[in-house]
């Protein structure tokens, strides 16, 4: 097994195969960011390397894994357009070096252990002349790594109650994610802070209705108070309206039993009550 060396790099940029947009297919940038994911990330990578879509710019951020990850990405070298390996200062930090090095139109962080619902999601999207500038869709949570459940895109008239959707199931205009490139001072949320930027600037969403991606629930911000607390941080400086704070200050408390209650009772059957309070729309 092979260890990762602070600055490894590879893929078919240095082999002088790059790509463009064409007519019709507007090329698209999905950056999947890893760190000692060997046993997530191929998953991963072939759903994005076996979408129909034929327009793809693949990059790669590993965080200078150790565990065999890096030779998953070699073993796909001729598949990913740019992919490197140096340590990082964490998730946002890596996904804006992704993004720096996109060259897309359109860009999707699909990070590793999730993955795009079928081979055709990216076809189904892009199928007509995209205008908007923010495209997004539903999801495919699973609790557990094995159950799952259908959970619909959120209203965007209550985006300041949270996400609406994953970053996973969105594709958004690279010129524009790069003017509200993520905001690192957050550790948790920073992917929240900048589409609710973009949506508070009155940029145009639209919504598509099917599944994108499947998406693995139990992330460092699932259930954790401090990424309420990084919500409230970010929300009070745009919303000074008692509902909004009276609804912050509940989410915490909410967030801190449902945490201190899934350590309880372990996660394996948190996971399973949050499945069937899903399946039943509790």
């Amino acid at each position: 097994m092979m260890d990762a060396r602070p600055g490894q790099f590879g893929g078919l940029k240095f082999l002088g195969q790059m790509k463009k947009s064409v007519n019709g297919k507007p090329l698209i940038s999905i950056v999947t960011v890893v760190y000692n994911s060997v046993d997530t990330l191929e998953q991963t990578l072939l759903s994005i390397i076996n979408q129909t879509y034929s327009n793809i710019e693949y990059i790669i951020i590993d965080g200078g894994s150790t565990d065999g990850t890096i030779d998953i990405i070699k073993k796909y070298n001729n598949k990913i357009h740019y992919w490197v390996s140096e340590p990082d200062e964490g998730l946002y930090y890596a996904m804006n070096k992704g993004l720096q090095a996109a060259n897309g139109k359109w860009i999707n962080f699909m990070n590793s252990g999730d993955s795009f619902y079928t081979p055709t999601t990216i076809d189904e999207l892009f199928a007509g002349d995209v205008t908007d500038k923010i495209i997004y869709g539903d999801v495919i949570f699973s609790f557990d790594g094995k159950n799952s459940v259908y959970v619909k895109a959120q209203n965007l008239d209550f985006f300041w109650k949270g996400m609406p959707f994953v970053h996973q199931a969105s594709f958004i205009n690279t010129s524009v994610m790069k003017a509200y490139a993520f905001d690192v001072s957050y550790k948790l949320i920073a992917d929240y802070n900048s589409l609710y930027k973009i949506y508070k600037d009155g940029y145009q969403f639209r919504y598509v209705n099917i599944p994108v991606c499947n998406f693995q629930a139990g992330g460092i911000s699932d259930n954790n108070p401090k990424s309420i607390a990084e919500c409230q941080r970010m929300i009070f400086q745009v919303h000074n309206e008692l509902k909004v704070k009276l609804y912050y200050h509940y989410r915490y408390i909410e967030c801190m039993i449902k945490y201190n209650f899934a350590k309880s009772i372990g996660q394996n059957n948190y996971a399973l009550i949050r499945r069937i309070k899903n399946t039943l729309k509790l």
